[in-house]
């Protein structure tokens, strides 16, 4: 996918520098990977969805709730997060 194609998916009035330097940002990090042999360079996501929202979900109760299980799943209901 190119930086036009992945600003188009995303929906907002953003320019495509600013598009280009968080996909670079990404890369660097190792998110998302890409070809060089063409231009425009074409990119694509190292890490699958599902990994990324476990990691993300471990990471919060981590972070917020002490790793305590209990009190994240409670603020998970509270604020109806999955419904």
């Amino acid at each position: 996918m190119t930086v036009n194609q992945i600003k188009f998916r995303i929906g907002e009035n953003l320019h495509v520098n600013t598009v280009s330097t968080v996909v670079r940002e990404l890369e660097r990090l190792g998110y998302i990977s890409n070809i060089h042999e063409f231009r425009p360079f074409l990119y694509d996501a190292k890490i699958h969805k599902n990994d990324y929202l476990i990691w993300l979900l471990e990471s919060l109760k981590k972070t917020f709730f002490n790793e305590d299980s209990r009190s994240f799943k409670l603020f998970q209901e509270e604020n109806k997060l999955w419904e």
